[in-house]
């Protein structure tokens, strides 16, 4: 497992007063499949940039994404997973893994002390060395009404 990693945030997310939770990076997903999501989002899946994939485990109540490089070398990459669900007055629980990476960023997972929900937000964000934004994405982990 990997330690937190405090992140610079190329566009915003996640928002403003989001601090570390107490879940893990580099932990495996369990539970189900919720999305399988090629980004950019909307392309034909043979020139993705990046997958991301979520999970949700019902019976641990824990939220789990992970985000694959699918280009050739290290691109740096952010993912956040950020509790939607807290309590009043509390700051957003998020668990942040950024960094250059060759194969993936991630696993992050909240827990159910996190108030970890299959709506949690997730954030994926890629970028080549020149610095051009190849991947720019949110969305909620599953599908939430």
């Amino acid at each position: 497992m990997r330690d937190f990693v405090t992140a610079y945030y190329p566009d915003g997310p996640p928002r403003d007063g989001a601090v570390l939770a107490r879940g893990v990076i580099g932990e495996p997903c369990t539970g189900t499949l919720q999305r399988a999501v090629p980004l950019p989002a909307g392309v034909n899946p043979s020139v993705r940039k990046a997958t991301l994939f979520t999970y949700w485990n019902s019976s641990t109540e824990t939220s789990c994404a992970l985000m694959d490089n699918n280009t050739a070398g290290a691109k740096y990459m952010v993912l956040s997973l950020c509790s939607n669900s807290f309590p009043a007055g509390m700051d957003q629980p998020c668990i942040v893994d950024a960094g250059n990476f060759t194969y993936y960023a991630g696993e992050v997972k909240l827990y159910a002390t996190d108030y970890a929900t299959p709506c949690d937000n997730v954030y994926a964000y890629m970028r080549d060395s020149a610095g051009k934004v190849l991947v720019n994405h949110n969305t909620p982990l599953s599908i939430c009404d």
